[in-house]
């Protein structure tokens, strides 16, 4: 239900606000991801996302109604699971708006 519920992630950034939706919420192993896989190479981010998409894990959380392609630009937020020292838990979010920021003023 959670995950159901809270699929939104919002970057601010002084220019313009970067709105993401949450895709897929796993369990994934201790390697580093940009170390891993060439993530510049379209054939291997592609078949990064078929690999999340294909994740077979019952506590994973897998929009698999959501379409992302190697020309989506996607966030993956990491953190440690206390009980699994070799395992992470990867939030992933698909770009799916921009929408123009308020660059504040330095007096404000």
């Amino acid at each position: 239900d959670f995950f159901h519920e809270n699929r939104e992630v919002l970057i601010y950034l002084p220019d313009e606000i970067l709105h993401y939706t949450i895709f897929a919420a796993h369990i994934y192993d201790d390697r580093h991801l940009l170390y891993s896989f060439d993530f510049s190479d379209p054939d291997v981010y592609e078949k990064y996302l078929q690999s999340v998409f294909d994740t077979r894990d019952m506590s994973a959380n897998i929009d698999k109604e959501m379409t992302v392609t190697k020309d989506d630009k996607i966030i993956t937020l990491v953190t440690c699971i206390g009980s699994q020292p070799n395992n992470r838990l990867l939030v992933q979010a698909v770009l799916t708006d921009r929408e123009p920021g308020t660059e504040m003023d330095a007096t404000e």
